[in-house]
């Protein structure tokens, strides 16, 4: 089964990449669509860079999220966006956990459930906020933790290393 980290992540990545696209081209056909010439010409693809460029810049933020899960019988493997192997989780031997709540969008919050065959810990209290953004992406593996994920995991037969309370 794949899993990806977060839907609301991926639709942002694919809507920024389209509006990388659209603004990049759109200068062009407005020029030769009005037949400007002189500065027109010069200003209008120079101001389509620009706000590309600021979408590409967004764009790259986000393919750190923009992994995805492959759930095998005995194993859990990350990848990235680009199909590169990031981590593998072995079931087979112990398994340590933290589940943590993170912020998915500006109101949005969601659970997450990171996992290793290492322990691995929270440096405070506080760092669960960041923990998403900042965590070794080979040495950990990150998932949703929901109704999906839920059935997935033995949680009594894993070690619990920190469970961050929720947002209130």
């Amino acid at each position: 089964m794949k899993i990806y980290l977060s839907p609301v992540w991926r639709q942002r990545a694919q809507i920024n990449l389209v509006l990388m696209i659209v603004f990049m081209v759109a200068p062009i056909f407005y020029n030769l669509y009005y037949d400007f010439r002189g500065w027109d010409w010069f200003f209008m693809p120079i101001a389509g860079l620009l706000f590309a460029l600021v979408a590409f810049y967004l764009l790259l933020i986000d393919l750190r999220r923009l992994t995805h899960v492959i759930t095998e019988e005995h194993q859990f493997t990350a990848y990235s966006v680009f199909n590169k192997k990031l981590y593998t989780l072995d079931l087979t031997r112990p398994v340590y956990f933290g589940i943590f709540n993170a912020r998915q969008d500006l109101f949005y919050f969601n659970d997450f459930i990171a996992l290793s065959n290492e322990r691995f810990k929270f440096e405070d209290d506080k760092d669960w906020r960041y923990f998403i953004v900042r965590y070794d992406l080979n040495a950990l593996l990150v998932l949703p933790y929901n109704d999906k994920t839920k059935p997935l995991m033995e949680l009594a037969k894993w070690e619990r290393i920190y469970e961050i309370p929720k947002r209130v």
